[in-house]
C-alpha cells in the first residue's frame, strides 16, 4: 500500500499503478461525495471521472503540504462547478 507521498510522486512520473492506487484509496469517498452533490449515481460517476482527470492534470502543482484527499483552496476536489 502506497502512502500519499508515494502516490503523488508516482502520479507525477506518470506511473499507471498510482492511478489504480488513488482510485482504490479515494474512489469510494469521492463517489459518496459526488452522489451527495449530484443526487444520482450516473452523474456522480461522471463527476468522479472528471475529478480524477483534474487530479492528473494538476498533480505537478501538488506540493505535498496536505493529504491528497483534502480539498485545498484551488480548483481541485469534487465540486458542483466541476460538473457542467
Amino acid at each position: 500500500m502506497m502512502n500519499d507521498s508515494d502516490i503523488s510522486a508516482a502520479l507525477k512520473q506518470g506511473n499507471a499503478s498510482a492511478i489504480d492506487e488513488i482510485i482504490r484509496v479515494y474512489g469510494d469517498r469521492l463517489f459518496r461525495s459526488a452522489c451527495l452533490l449530484c443526487g444520482n449515481p450516473t452523474d456522480a460517476q461522471d463527476l468522479v471521472q472528471d475529478t480524477l482527470v483534474q487530479v492528473m492534470q494538476s498533480i505537478k502543482r501538488f506540493r505535498g503540504e496536505s493529504a491528497l484527499g483534502t480539498k485545498g483552496s484551488g480548483d481541485e476536489g469534487v465540486s458542483p462547478a466541476n460538473k457542467q
